[in-house]
């Protein structure tokens, strides 16, 4: 992604490198925030925070019939500096920014041509304008003036139409969305302190939707995901278990950190990760007091506390609480119709107790037409590390539920609250957006287990999957 000003005498430091940058618009050039380090030190009088994407204005092909509607958006939308006209036979997608912040004018936000852009990221720019209804009225009005223009359409909505499809050239890897919200928080999202402490970019509430269709899953593709670490958790919270042990001994770590951090600050003891997860393995004493992340996840979906009356209005815990899951199987198989297939971690009376409150908190499902759709809210995300586990844990337990209760998988809705990346991800946020996605991975079932809870990690096969390397980043505690 490349942001730049209008014009060269706007570039102040950048100066030397409009030319070429408008020039080479299939090179890797990223400028991650330039603009804000140049407010921060004083050398630029624009406002970071209002650097928001306001219009799509072009999609610009030299295919017949639109080399008349390519030359009207230059002339009548988008009067934008010769360079970029000359770029001949090139796709372009040319954003302007405008704002009573930007002092110098004008700014151009141009995206690589392998980044694909849709229907949505049209009905997201224009809705964004600062400018408000006219100045959406007026984008409209002209879009569809040029459009028939070159192809001789009478109809305002059949010119509207045609530009649509013309800005949605392909269908995008499924990825893509993700890489999109992953550059926009890294460009756009609010700077804060949060309780870690390290500093987060955050926005607030996202969605994405993946098809699970022929054994589709969505593992991300521009980085390597340990889907058998994430598999390992969803089949250890549907056993209620909460106690790290169990993961460690099959070489999970995930979890590692906070009961490890408790003890540190307990004991004052500056324990190596090795060496206290050798303990936990070794010593069960050990694992019981210290390896215990309070009522997580598990304890709620399979254990959720019930209370039974014993006279004189008091209650007592009873030995066996609600099981979630259990009862949603029944409800999707008895009642699929029901708007109450659903289960959730968040269990007010318990939240302090735990290690971490659930972040994955509220799974909901809905049958239709024979096949099984899921749904997660999740409350906090941590969009560089935790959503690729959290995604591909939506699909395995929509996948289980519809095998086990004879339907199809459909398709997975993701919803993000605080969406964020931390600022000690830098690297690994600039890498992974640079990185074009590709493939199309599928998990697979090997076998059909008597009950939700009898799945084995050898059940589950994961297919086609080549993704790029690895991309390592500290997780914030």
């Amino acid at each position: 992604m490349l942001f730049l000003p209008w014009s060269k005498q706007a570039c102040g430091a950048e100066a030397e490198l409009f030319p070429a940058a408008l020039n080479d618009m299939v090179g890797e050039l990223h400028f991650h925030r330039p603009e804000a380090a140049r407010y921060r030190a004083g050398e630029a009088d624009i406002v970071p925070s209002r650097m928001r994407g306001a219009f799509v204005w072009a999609h610009l092909l030299d295919d017949e019939p639109m080399a008349a509607l390519k030359q009207q958006f230059l002339q009548d939308v988008a009067p934008i500096p010769s360079p970029i006209d000359a770029a001949q036979g090139t796709p372009l997608i040319v954003q302007q920014q405008e704002s009573d912040a930007f002092r110098s004018g004008h700014c151009l936000k141009m995206l690589r041509p392998s980044a694909a852009i849709t229907a949505n990221h049209v009905h997201y720019g224009v809705e964004r304008a600062e400018n408000g209804p006219k100045r959406k009225q007026d984008w409209r009005a002209r879009a569809c003036s040029a459009k028939a223009r070159a192809a001789n359409v009478e109809s305002p909505q059949q010119g509207r139409a045609s530009l649509t499809a013309i800005i949605t050239p392909k269908e995008a890897h499924y990825e893509q969305q993700y890489l999109d919200l992953m550059r926009r928080i890294w460009t756009e999202g609010d700077e804060r302190v949060d309780r870690t402490g390290v500093g987060t970019r955050s926005v607030l509430g996202a969605t994405m939707r993946f098809s699970l269709a022929s054994d589709a899953v969505p593992l991300l593709t521009t980085k390597r995901v340990y889907w058998k670490v994430a598999a390992r958790e969803m089949l250890w919270f549907l056993t209620g278990d909460t106690n790290i042990r169990e993961l460690v001994r099959q070489g999970v770590h995930i979890w590692t950190d906070w009961p490890l951090a408790s003890y540190r600050k307990a004991t004052g003891e500056e324990i190596s990760r090795d060496d206290f997860e050798t303990r936990i393995i070794e010593d069960e004493a050990f694992a019981r007091q210290w390896g215990d992340l309070g009522p997580v996840y598990g304890a709620q979906w399979v254990n959720w506390p019930r209370y039974e009356a014993v006279g004189d209005g008091l209650f007592r815990r009873a030995e066996k609480g609600h099981n979630q899951i259990a009862e949603l199987v029944e409800g999707i198989r008895n009642n699929p119709g029901s708007r109450r297939l659903l289960f959730t971690g968040w269990n007010v009376a318990e939240v302090a107790r735990m290690a971490l409150p659930p972040c994955h908190m509220t799974y909901q499902f809905q049958v239709a037409d024979g096949r099984l759709n899921g749904l997660l809210f999740q409350r906090s995300c941590d969009l560089g590390l935790g959503f690729a586990f959290n995604i591909f844990g939506l699909s395995m337990i929509t996948r289980m539920l519809a095998q086990q209760c004879d339907l199809e998988p459909g398709e997975i809705v993701w919803q993000g609250g605080d969406v964020h990346l931390y600022l000690n991800h830098a690297a690994l946020v600039e890498e992974q957006i640079s990185r074009t996605p590709g493939g199309a991975p599928k998990l697979r079932m090997k076998r059909r287990p008597e009950s939700i809870f009898g799945y084995r990690i050898e059940d589950f096969e994961v297919v086609d999957y080549a993704p790029q390397s690895h991309i390592a980043a500290p997780v914030a505690v």
